[in-house]
C-alpha cells in the first residue's frame, strides 16, 4: 500500500506538472497581449523544470511567434534551441564516422567543434548527453566533442618565468611557437612541460565521459558548473569524487555550485550527515570527510590528457626549440631585461629626490 501510495503521488504531480505547463501553453496562444505576456514570464521562470516539455513542444509548434517565445524561455535556461539541436544531432553522426579515422580526425575534428560552438548552450545539452546517453560509442564520441567545445574556453594558462641575472622574477608569458605552413598560413601553438599542446577547440579522443565532465567542473559558467556536477553523479563513477571535494574548499564558491557538489559527494559516496544543519555546516563536514578519505585510491580521479604531442629535447632532456621560437624568447628576454634598468633607474631617481626634498625640509 505504501509503494502505490508513492506511485500514485508521484502521477499526481506528474498529472498537475503537466496542466500548470498546458495552461501556460494555452496563454501564450491568447488573443489578449496581456495574457501573452504573463505566459512567456511563467515561461521563463519555470524553464529549468519544464526544459524536455519545452523542447517537445517547440520542435512541433508551426506558430513562429510561439515558438520564438518557446525557445526564449529554454536559452533562459540554458538550453539549445530544436533547430540547434537538430544540427549537433548531424555533426555528432559525422564525428562518429570520422573519429574511425585517426589522422582525418586531428585534421578535421576541428571544423565540427567550431560548428557546434555557434550553437548557443549546446554544451549545457552535451554534459547532459556525457551522462544520459546510453549508447556507449555515441556516449564517448559526445565526450570527445565536449572536450573540444570546453577546451576552446578555458586556453592554456602555463607560462614560461623570465628571471634577471640577480635570480628575480622579472615577467611570464606563454610560450608559443608560430609554425609557418603553406600559403604562409601560421599555425599558433603553446608549449606546456615539454610539450606542444595542440590548439584548443578539437575532440579529444582520449576523453571519456569523466574526463569531459570533470573538465566541465572548471568553466566558469555557474550552471554549466552544476550540471555537470548532477552529470557526474548520474554517471557514477567514484573516482569523480576526488575531482569534486576539492570545489568545497575554494573561496567564493556560489552556493548553488557548493550545495550540488554536496549533493554529488551524497550519491557518489552513499555518506551523509543527516546530524548537520545548514549548507556550511554540511560543508564543514564533508570538508573533514575529504581530509580522512582523499588518499583513498577509489577516489582519485583519472589524468587528463589531452591533445599533446613531444617536442624534441637534447641530451639533458631540456626542449629544443626551433631557431625563430628561441629568437622570440631571447628578444622577450632582452626587453624584460630592459625594462627592468629603467625601472631600477627610474626608482634611484625618485629616491635621490625623496633625500633631497627630506633635506630641504630639514633645514
Amino acid at each position: 500500500m505504501r509503494w502505490l501510495f508513492v506511485f500514485l503521488l508521484v502521477v499526481g504531480v506528474g498529472v498537475l506538472l503537466a496542466d500548470e505547463l498546458q495552461n501556460t501553453l494555452n496563454k501564450l496562444k491568447s488573443d489578449d497581449w496581456k495574457e501573452r505576456q504573463e505566459a512567456k514570464k511563467v515561461l521563463k521562470e519555470r524553464a529549468l523544470e519544464w526544459a524536455d516539455e519545452l523542447l517537445q513542444v517547440a520542435k512541433q509548434e508551426k506558430d513562429p511567434e510561439v515558438r520564438k517565445a518557446l525557445e526564449e524561455a529554454l536559452a533562459a535556461a540554458k538550453y539549445p534551441s530544436p533547430a540547434a539541436l537538430d544540427e549537433a544531432e548531424k555533426i555528432i553522426k559525422e564525428w562518429l564516422t570520422l573519429r574511425q579515422d585517426k589522422e582525418k580526425a586531428g585534421k578535421e575534428g576541428k571544423a565540427l567543434v567550431e560548428r557546434l560552438r555557434k550553437l548557443r548552450n549546446i554544451e549545457h545539452w552535451f554534459v547532459r548527453l556525457a551522462a544520459g546517453e546510453q549508447d556507449k560509442t555515441r556516449r564517448k564520441a559526445v565526450s570527445e566533442l565536449l572536450w573540444g567545445l570546453l577546451g576552446g574556453k578555458s586556453g592554456s594558462t602555463e607560462a614560461a618565468i623570465f628571471k634577471g641575472k640577480d635570480g628575480r622574477v622579472m615577467g611570464r608569458a606563454k610560450v608559443v611557437v608560430v609554425v609557418v605552413g603553406a600559403g604562409g598560413k601560421k599555425d599558433v601553438k603553446v608549449w606546456k612541460d615539454g610539450k606542444l599542446v595542440t590548439p584548443d577547440g578539437r575532440p579529444n579522443l582520449n576523453a571519456t565521459p569523466l574526463t569531459a565532465l570533470i573538465k566541465a567542473l572548471r568553466s566558469k559558467d555557474e550552471v554549466l558548473v552544476r550540471r555537470a556536477l548532477d552529470a557526474l553523479a548520474q554517471l557514477g563513477d567514484k573516482r569523480a569524487v576526488g575531482a569534486i571535494a576539492p570545489l568545497l574548499n575554494k573561496k567564493d564558491v556560489p552556493q548553488p555550485v557548493l550545495s550540488a557538489a554536496i549533493d554529488a559527494l551524497k550519491r557518489l559516496t552513499g555518506v551523509a550527515f543527516t546530524d548537520k544543519q545548514g549548507l556550511d555546516e554540511q560543508q564543514k563536514a564533508w570538508q573533514n570527510w575529504w581530509n580522512k578519505n582523499k588518499d583513498n585510491p577509489d577516489y582519485r580521479p583519472p589524468k587528463m590528457s589531452g591533445n599533446t604531442q613531444q617536442m624534441s629535447e637534447d641530451a639533458k632532456g631540456r626542449v629544443v626549440f626551433g631557431k625563430e621560437a628561441q629568437k622570440m624568447l631571447e628578444k622577450i628576454q632582452k626587453e624584460l631585461e630592459q625594462l627592468d634598468e629603467k625601472t631600477k633607474k627610474l626608482w634611484e631617481k625618485q629616491r635621490k629626490q625623496k633625500e633631497e626634498k627630506e633635506k630641504k625640509g630639514g633645514s
